[in-house]
């Protein structure tokens, strides 16, 4: 079986991918996204579904009521929204990282 440009199967792969990137610009940061299956669009889970969003604000809701201790009434949206895909609730937000190894950890602990 060969090995397709680009396709990372050991973390030598993935050194020798970053050093042909080489460092980002200065001032610039480079983010990494941990995408399991190439197929999948670049999307916050919420909006794969179209019921999903359209309920955004029940999922919300349900999470404030059964997770009460776990949010304050002085949480910003986004720290709700940071809780909630924590605790695996479909989201508005699109987890980057800029550590490589963790984008390539999530992008295989299935297989």
């Amino acid at each position: 079986m060969t090995k397709q440009p680009n396709e990372i199967r050991s973390i030598s792969d993935l050194t020798q991918i970053l050093k042909e990137l080489g460092e980002p610009i200065h001032g610039k940061t480079r983010f990494f996204r941990g995408h399991a299956n190439e197929g999948w669009p670049m999307l916050p889970s919420i909006y794969r579904a179209k019921h999903l969003i359209e309920n955004e604000d029940k999922i919300i809701k349900d999470a404030l009521t059964y997770c009460p201790d776990d949010f304050s009434p002085s949480d910003t949206l986004f720290e709700k929204l940071v809780k909630l895909q924590h605790y695996g609730y479909s989201t508005r937000l699109l987890d980057l990282t800029t550590n490589a190894l963790v984008a390539l950890y999530f992008s295989a602990w299935n297989k």
